[in-house]
């Protein structure tokens, strides 16, 4: 989420950078960096970028003024939450059993 309260979509690959030529960065499925990152992206191996870069994408970040937010269930919701998720497996189980014998007997 952003200062503004906008909130922005987990990606399916996440979030990253793509290059756009001359040193700007499009920070993808947020904006375009207004700052330029020295060097080419991809090109530091698995060291990643240089150290410049590293510093040049992390004011990019900052820039955007990004917050995540992670909610979480209350520990008293942890046995409940078991059940559901046991109770569900037993009814999938009996059903597959029913039709695996459904199946034999007509078959």
């Amino acid at each position: 989420m952003n200062s503004a309260g906008k909130v922005f979509p987990r990606l399916s690959g996440g979030f990253g950078f793509q290059p756009d030529g001359n040193d700007a960065v499009t920070f993808v499925g947020v904006g375009r960096c207004s700052n330029k990152i020295p060097g080419v992206l991809g090109r530091g191996g698995n060291a990643g970028p240089p150290a410049a870069a590293r510093e040049a994408l992390a004011k990019c970040v900052n820039s955007f003024h990004l917050h995540e937010l992670i909610s979480y269930q209350p520990v008293s919701r942890y046995w409940s939450f078991q059940w559901y998720e046991f109770g569900s497996y037993v009814v999938l189980s009996a059903l597959l059993a029913w039709l695996g014998v459904w199946w034999i007997l007509r078959h």
